[in-house]
């Protein structure tokens, strides 16, 4: 060591060796390897600045089984923030993708897991500290960026659940964006996608994604000109319950309660459901009023045949209406052209009541002379109400 406590070291850190079990002195250095030292100051204990357009330093390992650190930085501080390594751009004009701290990784042994051949990696030992911490003022705190692999990658091991990654924000706590696109709003979690998928989860026993809200909306799906929410299962797509019930079975889109409303569909001015199928409704149909509407069987192209319906034990078409008997105590009934091709000649039986009259009359005379024409005698001049069945 030199008298004086003031020295300067110029180092040529790529030339630096090490001998085993022997000091090399080089003399391109002066420095002396292996060295291990100490100084008890308050100021920096070990300082290199480059003012040209090099770097600072490098330290390397070139011995492929050695699997110690190339360059580690330790505090045994216990103030606050206090830090074993800092790397800090002090420019207020750095460029783009400019960082205090960058780590690389360029592995690509195919026998290593992809999710383990990390450029940064952060450990921490508290049961509430951070193995990697990135804040910032204005910009991002933390960017991962890959070309082919995982940009950032979270895991834990706690079997009590721990998490994986954690973001925490006044507005936005954890983005994540597929192409060019922004992601406004405030949420905890956001997925925004130009072509791809906002957010993707995959399960194979549980939740693939799990959405949690005490008073406001656990899920919301939203789109401006596609689907807003989709569900995809061999079993069951989506499912709604209501309180400490299960919905099995297997559905598309199922909704179960305890003591409310499984199901609930509102429209103001379009239909609160629509089914194209076949539907079953296996307890207690209550409704306002009941009609269907089917294909017009001449022409289902263009127009929709309106019915009401009653209830009946019975496979019949009823139809109503007034006829008045003509001089000579007849009347021909002519039904719609629709009639037939709708009902296949299924109604048997013809029953007319005369006005006043509180038993229903039946003629044999009464006759069908074609596909839409129904016939019959009655007496002379009295106005009879048709019954069609």
């Amino acid at each position: 060591m030199r008298s004086s406590s003031i020295f300067k070291i110029f180092l040529v850190l790529a030339l630096l060796e090490f001998t085993s079990g022997a000091t090399t002195v080089h003399s391109s250095c002066g420095l002396s390897l292996p060295c291990k030292s100490s100084v008890q100051s308050g100021k920096t204990a070990f300082s290199i600045t480059n003012k040209g357009n090099g770097g600072a330093g490098l330290f390397a390992i070139n011995n492929t089984d050695n699997n110690k650190a190339a360059l580690v930085g330790r505090t045994n501080s216990s103030a606050d923030n206090a830090y074993g390594v800092l790397g800090r751009v002090s420019s207020t004009l750095a460029g783009n993708l400019s960082a205090g701290v960058v780590g690389t990784n360029k592995g690509t042994n195919p026998d290593a897991l992809p999710i383990l051949l990390m450029g940064v990696w952060g450990v921490s030992d508290s049961t509430s500290g951070l193995g990697v911490l990135g804040q910032s003022n204005a910009g991002i705190g933390v960017r991962g960026l890959s070309t082919v692999g995982i940009a950032m990658f979270g895991e834990t091991t706690d079997p009590a659940g721990g998490i994986g990654v954690w973001g925490k924000s006044n507005t936005r706590g954890v983005v994540g964006t597929q192409g060019n696109t922004s992601c406004p709003g405030t949420y905890g979690i956001g997925g925004c996608a130009t072509t791809g998928n906002g957010i993707y989860g995959q399960a194979d026993t549980g939740y693939a994604v799990l959405a949690q809200s005490n008073t406001g909306v656990g899920i919301l799906g939203k789109s401006n000109n596609a689907i807003g929410v989709w569900g995809n299962s061999s079993t069951r797509g989506i499912v709604g319950t209501l309180g400490s019930t299960s919905c099995a079975g297997t559905y598309g889109v199922g909704g179960c309660a305890v003591d409310g409303d499984g199901v609930v569909g509102r429209s103001t001015n379009g239909r609160a459901g629509y089914f194209i199928g076949n539907v079953q409704i296996t307890g207690t149909l209550t409704k306002g009023a009941g009609a269907f509407k089917i294909d017009h069987p001449l022409d289902p192209q263009n127009k929709y045949l309106y019915h009401s319906f009653v209830e009946s034990s019975d496979m019949m078409g009823i139809y109503t209406g007034n006829v008045a008997l003509n001089q000579q105590g007849e009347a021909t009934l002519i039904l719609p052209d629709w009639f037939d091709a709708l009902n296949r000649k299924r109604l048997g039986k013809y029953t007319f009541q005369a006005e006043g009259c509180h038993r229903p009359w039946q003629d044999e005379s009464l006759k069908m002379t074609d596909e839409r024409v129904l016939e019959g005698r009655g007496n002379l001049l009295e106005r009879a109400s048709q019954l069609l069945r």
